[in-house]
């Protein structure tokens, strides 16, 4: 027992000592290379040496982040995901009621989506729904957002409206017809 309590109290002094580092790096030939250095004190030759090891942790890292997008961004659009807007819609009121000001909810969404779908294909589904993401984010201001909900809908959160006619005119902004960004090429289903 002795033994057992003397082992771990030796491990509790290591890991104080124990240190994790992360670093992100240059190379010569200008890529990013992302490290991760372990250092440690031990006893070598009965001294106190440093022990280090570094590892290359970029592969790592690019995971992370394309994990975090895909939690929060809708891989069709590139707009926020659900989760990721209703954080967002969250802060607004937090803000809008602190403040003592508006913030503005509005829902899209695409008539006749499902028959585009069934008609055109889901591909041609995408790449509408694709074009429509666009076409709101060349709408809203910086300090405003706009999400895929799910399916066809988009939620839009308006946080500089003065008014329920500014929020009326912003609104009467997504009903204006738009020319799609990209040549679009719908096919029928055959």
């Amino acid at each position: 027992m002795a033994n057992l309590t003397n082992r771990r109290k030796s491990d509790a002094e290591a890991n104080q000592k124990r240190r994790l580092y992360k670093t992100l790096r240059v190379r010569t030939h200008g890529s990013v290379v992302w490290l991760e250095q372990h250092v440690r004190m031990i006893s070598w030759n009965g001294e106190e040496a440093f022990y280090a090891t570094v590892l290359d942790i970029t592969d790592r890292k690019r995971q992370e982040q394309q994990i975090a997008l895909n939690a929060n961004y809708d891989s069709v659009t590139g707009l926020p995901n659900r989760y990721l807007f209703l954080d967002r819609l969250k802060q607004a009121i937090g803000r809008a009621q602190s403040k003592h000001e508006k913030c503005t909810l509005l829902f899209l969404d695409v008539d006749r989506f499902k028959s585009i779908n069934e008609t055109l294909g889901h591909e041609a589904g995408d790449q509408l729904l694709a074009n429509i993401a666009w076409r709101v984010q060349q709408i809203l201001g910086p300090s405003e957002s706009a999400a895929r909900l799910g399916g066809d809908q988009i939620g839009v959160l308006l946080n500089t409206v003065k008014d329920s006619w500014d929020a009326e005119q912003k609104h009467l902004v997504f009903w204006k017809p738009f020319p799609l960004p990209d040549p679009v090429t719908l096919k029928p289903i055959t």
